[in-house]
């Protein structure tokens, strides 16, 4: 099951650690993602993939909707199975130490000057405080993805743990966390897990 989207557990359950790929774009600038964006769905469509569609992660209810960026790009393959594979890019940020998701900017009407800053509560790197240190991403390491070996991330948790807190456990993303892990074709998986534990059995 390590490096695997799916596990086999017992009695015909089937442990579903993730239900698509995700991969991240890292781009210079804000501006030079939509061009790159479409690049990638020229290249996936030239390979049989059905298209793409471009959509940002800060919620509507957020006061940083209007100002935010599209920066997701999710794909999808209809034959021979279906196959969603999400892209997050994140901005390189020039010298500073760390890249960034969303970033919102105004501009002082009087002096023609703007400010920029990143919101801590909104888009892919929240769980951060909206930025990542570059030294978690590169320089780039090798993770196992099934029988492949893949670049990743340097230091994978840190990265993971930026973007979401859910299906890992605090120190090993092998062991599943039961109260957040959705057991697919057994809708009573999880209060199996919280009442009886995880066991070889298991």
């Amino acid at each position: 099951r390590h490096g695997a989207r799916a596990g086999t557990l017992s009695r015909g359950r089937l442990d579903v650690v993730d239900a698509d790929i995700d991969l991240m774009v890292g781009v210079d600038h804000e501006n030079a993602w939509p061009d790159i964006a479409n690049a990638i769905e020229d290249g996936l469509k030239r390979l049989g993939w059905d298209g793409c569609v471009a959509r940002g992660s800060v919620d509507q209810s957020s006061p940083y909707y209007r100002s935010s960026r599209a920066d997701l790009l999710i794909c999808l393959r209809s034959k021979p199975y279906f196959t969603e594979l999400d892209l997050t890019s994140y901005i390189n940020g020039g010298p500073g130490k760390t890249v960034w998701v969303q970033r919102v900017c105004q501009t002082d009407p009087s002096s023609k000057t703007g400010a920029c800053w990143v919101p801590r509560s909104v888009g892919a790197l929240l769980h951060a405080g909206g930025q990542l240190q570059k030294s978690a991403i590169r320089p780039l390491g090798r993770c196992q993805a099934g029988a492949h070996s893949v670049p990743c991330p340097q230091k994978p948790m840190a990265t993971i743990r930026a973007m979401k807190h859910y299906n890992l456990t605090k120190n090993c993303m092998a062991l599943p966390d039961a109260k957040n892990r959705l057991s697919w074709r057994d809708p009573d998986g999880d209060e199996m897990w919280l009442e009886q534990g995880i066991n070889e059995e298991a």
